[in-house]
């Protein structure tokens, strides 16, 4: 088989996230981001859960 291929199906990717505080001024600045950034269709739409 392809070195490549091979190489794609043994990869392997492994996340192992720590909780950490988040202050009222960071969540504002990922507000702030979420909503300026344009989707796939160029506009605004945003859903926060």
């Amino acid at each position: 088989m392809n070195e490549v291929i091979n190489l794609l199906n043994s990869h392997r990717s492994i996340r192992d996230f720590q909780p950490k505080p988040v202050t009222e001024d960071q969540i504002d600045v990922m507000m702030r981001a979420a909503t300026a950034a344009p989707n796939w269709a160029n506009g605004q739409q945003v859903t926060i859960i």
